[in-house]
């Protein structure tokens, strides 16, 4: 996920002290200019451009380095703002705050960025091969992002990255002999519901990317029966 936001940001993924205080000045500068815009696009895009530069700040920290003072003392004073995920050893913008700002600024012409931002920051943690995990971190991003903007310019790609999820998961977990370490029915059939039945009404209903992706929702639907 965090490769991905770099990629979204066209940032290079450059982890050193030099690059971090530069990434601080350059964040530093965009919270300012938060608190001096007036307007509701202006400050919408203030607030975008600050979330993008708090992700650049966090891209930069080294993982064997989150010890280090001169990364720790900022993160400390900033904790609010950012959350680690110990198994990729990084850290990501909370999620509360993408939210938050999504909602500050949903009038804006930023609203979409901002609520994209949220579908492609990490969560922190890892599923372990858990199969409803894997489609509760799909509603939360992806899903959240297509309840927010729902005419989105980035719904495609929300589309595309639920149908890809959810093939290598049947693909690379459940075809295999042991997949009922990953998904035991139906015992973990109310925690896979509980998460793939909001992301298909955030999916909807439609022709392309979407029924691609209503397509893999009820292939996995289908491992656990209906009552």
């Amino acid at each position: 996920m965090l490769l991905a936001l770099l990629l979204q940001l066209g940032v290079a993924d450059v982890r050193d002290s030099a690059t971090f205080k530069a990434r601080i000045a350059a964040f530093d500068v965009r919270e300012r200019q938060l608190a001096e815009a007036r307007g509701t696009d202006p400050r919408g895009q203030a607030a975008l451009a600050w979330l993008q530069s708090l992700a650049q700040v966090l891209a930069s920290i080294p993982i064997e380095r989150t010890d280090d003072p001169i990364f720790s003392s900022w993160l400390a004073a900033h904790d609010e703002l950012v959350v680690y995920s110990a198994p990729a050893g990084e850290w990501l913008v909370r999620h509360e705050v993408l939210r938050k700002t999504h909602d500050e600024h949903r009038q804006s012409t930023a609203a979409d960025e901002i609520a994209w931002l949220g579908a492609i920051t990490g969560i922190p943690g890892e599923c372990e091969g858990y199969v409803p995990c894997y489609m509760s971190g799909l509603n939360y991003r992806e899903g959240e992002y297509l309840r927010r903007e729902r005419s989105g310019r980035h719904r495609g790609e929300a589309m595309a990255e639920i149908a890809a999820t959810i093939s290598r998961v049947i693909t690379d977990l459940l075809s295999r002999p042991e997949r009922a370490d990953y998904l035991k029915v139906p015992d973990d059939c109310p925690d896979l519901v509980a998460s793939l039945d909001p992301l298909r009404e955030a999916v909807g209903a439609g022709q392309g990317s979407a029924a691609a992706a209503l397509r893999e929702i009820e292939r996995l639907r289908a491992y656990c029966p209906r009552r």
